[in-house]
């Protein structure tokens, strides 16, 4: 479920031919998101799992969802073989997927996964998605 606020934060951002967006040539747009996926936390020196926690997005493992970014058409038409699950039947690890789909994109589009580059690449720190 996307936040109402979703298409009005992220719309100008895509708008290619927009001169008066700072971001209007960015290959990639990720945001924060609410995740349902139980996750370790420490209250009281507890260990326990809660759900519906905050993640603030980041381009790694653990901090990505498909739901939580877009990306320029072109990442899908490059010739390199985009992957849900980077050994097929035999991935073990299938929490990692998105982040795996996501390395496999940003490859086609020649961006590094470090946050921290500008190379296309807009993080907004901004909850528009609740994971179901």
């Amino acid at each position: 479920m996307y936040n109402k606020a979703w298409l009005s934060t992220i719309a100008p951002r895509i708008l290619l031919n927009n001169n008066n967006c700072e971001h209007s040539n960015a290959s990639l747009i990720a945001w924060d998101f609410v995740t349902h996926h139980p996750r370790k936390v420490t209250f009281n020196k507890k260990k326990s799992y809660q759900e519906e926690q905050l993640i603030s997005v980041k381009l790694e493992r653990g901090h990505i969802d498909l739901g939580s970014f877009i990306v320029k058409k072109q990442a899908y038409l490059l010739p390199n073989q985009i992957r849900f699950l980077n050994f097929g039947i035999f991935t073990k690890n299938l929490f990692a997927r998105d982040f795996i789909t996501l390395r496999y994109l940003m490859t086609n589009l020649n961006m590094s996964t470090d946050s921290n580059t500008a190379d296309g690449k807009v993080i907004v720190h901004n909850v528009l998605m609740f994971h179901q």
